[in-house]
Protein backbone atom coordinates (compact mmCIF):
# COMPACT_ATOMS: atom_id res chain seq x y z
CA UNK A 1 0.00 0.00 0.00
CA UNK A 2 1.39 3.49 -1.11
CA UNK A 3 2.47 6.04 1.65
CA UNK A 4 0.38 9.21 1.49
CA UNK A 5 2.43 12.29 2.35
CA UNK A 6 0.45 15.30 3.79
CA UNK A 7 0.97 18.52 2.28
CA UNK A 8 3.03 20.85 4.74
CA UNK A 9 1.68 24.64 5.13
CA UNK A 10 4.18 27.04 5.26
CA UNK A 11 4.01 30.69 6.52
CA UNK A 12 4.00 33.61 3.50
CA UNK A 13 7.04 35.22 3.43
CA UNK A 14 7.31 38.84 3.85
CA UNK A 15 9.31 41.34 2.88
CA UNK A 16 9.83 44.63 4.80
CA UNK A 17 11.43 47.56 2.93
CA UNK A 18 14.11 49.22 5.02
CA UNK A 19 12.94 52.59 5.49
CA UNK A 20 15.21 55.62 5.16
CA UNK A 21 15.01 59.18 6.80
CA UNK A 22 16.27 61.85 4.88
CA UNK A 23 17.01 63.86 7.94
CA UNK A 24 19.56 61.28 9.76
CA UNK A 25 20.06 60.27 12.88
CA UNK A 26 20.95 62.74 16.20
CA UNK A 27 24.60 60.77 15.92
CA UNK A 28 25.26 61.85 12.37
CA UNK A 29 25.01 65.55 13.18
CA UNK A 30 28.47 67.30 12.63
CA UNK A 31 26.99 70.76 13.09
CA UNK A 32 26.23 72.82 16.49
CA UNK A 33 26.24 75.49 18.28
CA UNK A 34 25.75 75.75 22.08
CA UNK A 35 26.12 77.85 25.48
CA UNK A 36 28.89 76.86 27.94
CA UNK A 37 29.76 78.23 31.42
CA UNK A 38 30.44 82.39 30.38
CA UNK A 39 30.60 81.95 26.74
CA UNK A 40 29.49 80.10 23.81
CA UNK A 41 31.15 77.55 20.94
CA UNK A 42 30.87 76.57 17.43
CA UNK A 43 31.43 72.62 16.65
CA UNK A 44 31.58 71.11 13.44
CA UNK A 45 32.64 67.26 13.55
CA UNK A 46 35.53 66.86 15.68
CA UNK A 47 36.48 70.94 16.09
CA UNK A 48 35.25 73.27 18.26
CA UNK A 49 35.76 77.64 18.47
CA UNK A 50 35.24 78.28 21.92
CA UNK A 51 34.56 81.79 22.93
CA UNK A 52 34.21 83.06 27.25
CA UNK A 53 34.15 85.81 28.85
CA UNK A 54 34.95 86.87 32.75
CA UNK A 55 34.85 90.13 33.40
CA UNK A 56 37.40 91.85 31.27
CA UNK A 57 39.29 88.67 30.56
CA UNK A 58 38.20 86.98 26.82
CA UNK A 59 39.22 83.81 26.38
CA UNK A 60 39.42 81.95 23.06
CA UNK A 61 40.60 78.68 22.55
CA UNK A 62 40.64 75.57 19.49
CA UNK A 63 39.24 72.37 20.52
CA UNK A 64 40.18 69.08 18.75
CA UNK A 65 38.61 66.06 20.28
CA UNK A 66 37.03 62.50 19.13
CA UNK A 67 34.06 60.67 20.05
CA UNK A 68 30.56 61.52 20.74
CA UNK A 69 29.13 60.36 24.07
CA UNK A 70 32.41 59.69 25.47
CA UNK A 71 35.57 62.19 24.10
CA UNK A 72 38.54 63.10 24.42
CA UNK A 73 40.70 66.03 23.05
CA UNK A 74 43.44 68.53 23.61
CA UNK A 75 42.72 72.74 23.53
CA UNK A 76 44.63 75.76 22.67
CA UNK A 77 44.15 79.11 23.63
CA UNK A 78 44.86 82.54 24.45
CA UNK A 79 43.65 85.08 27.09
CA UNK A 80 43.19 88.79 26.84
CA UNK A 81 42.41 91.28 29.25
CA UNK A 82 43.39 95.06 30.09
CA UNK A 83 46.55 94.46 32.06
CA UNK A 84 47.73 90.86 30.99
CA UNK A 85 48.01 88.16 28.45
CA UNK A 86 48.05 84.13 28.03
CA UNK A 87 48.57 81.19 26.46
CA UNK A 88 46.71 77.80 27.72
CA UNK A 89 46.94 74.28 26.52
CA UNK A 90 46.16 70.95 27.81
CA UNK A 91 43.99 67.53 27.67
CA UNK A 92 40.72 66.94 28.80
CA UNK A 93 38.26 64.08 28.46
CA UNK A 94 34.28 63.93 28.44
CA UNK A 95 31.01 63.07 28.50
CA UNK A 96 28.17 64.14 26.34
CA UNK A 97 23.87 63.24 26.82
CA UNK A 98 22.05 63.71 23.69
CA UNK A 99 18.08 64.55 24.08
CA UNK A 100 16.93 64.87 20.65
CA UNK A 101 19.36 67.44 19.17
CA UNK A 102 20.09 69.04 22.30
CA UNK A 103 22.95 67.98 24.36
CA UNK A 104 24.50 68.57 27.95
CA UNK A 105 28.43 67.85 27.98
CA UNK A 106 30.76 67.99 31.05
CA UNK A 107 34.75 67.50 30.35
CA UNK A 108 37.88 68.05 32.44
CA UNK A 109 41.24 67.89 32.32
CA UNK A 110 45.10 69.32 32.91
CA UNK A 111 45.80 72.32 31.80
CA UNK A 112 49.18 74.32 31.55
CA UNK A 113 48.53 78.24 31.95
CA UNK A 114 50.97 80.79 31.30
CA UNK A 115 49.85 84.50 32.02
CA UNK A 116 52.17 87.44 32.36
CA UNK A 117 51.27 91.58 32.95
CA UNK A 118 51.09 93.67 29.90
CA UNK A 119 54.01 96.51 30.05
CA UNK A 120 55.85 94.50 32.45
CA UNK A 121 59.32 92.78 31.52
CA UNK A 122 59.80 89.20 33.87
CA UNK A 123 56.31 89.40 35.54
CA UNK A 124 54.69 86.40 34.58
CA UNK A 125 53.88 83.13 36.02
CA UNK A 126 52.65 79.75 34.85
CA UNK A 127 51.21 76.65 36.15
CA UNK A 128 49.24 73.43 35.65
CA UNK A 129 45.88 72.94 37.04
CA UNK A 130 42.61 71.19 36.81
CA UNK A 131 39.92 72.72 34.48
CA UNK A 132 36.26 71.90 33.97
CA UNK A 133 34.00 72.92 31.48
CA UNK A 134 30.24 72.63 30.64
CA UNK A 135 27.49 73.79 28.64
CA UNK A 136 24.44 72.70 26.35
CA UNK A 137 24.69 71.89 22.47
CA UNK A 138 21.79 72.43 19.66
CA UNK A 139 22.81 70.38 16.97
CA UNK A 140 21.89 71.27 13.56
CA UNK A 141 22.36 69.09 10.45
Amino acid sequence: MPVRQTPVKTAPIVKEEASYDSSGSDDDKIFCFGLNYTGANIRIKGVELKYQISGDTKVTALRIYSGQTLYSGFELGTSDSRFAAGVEGGAFFGVQKKFGSLALYFDGGLYYVSVWQKNFVNNGFSDYGLIFNTGLNVYLF
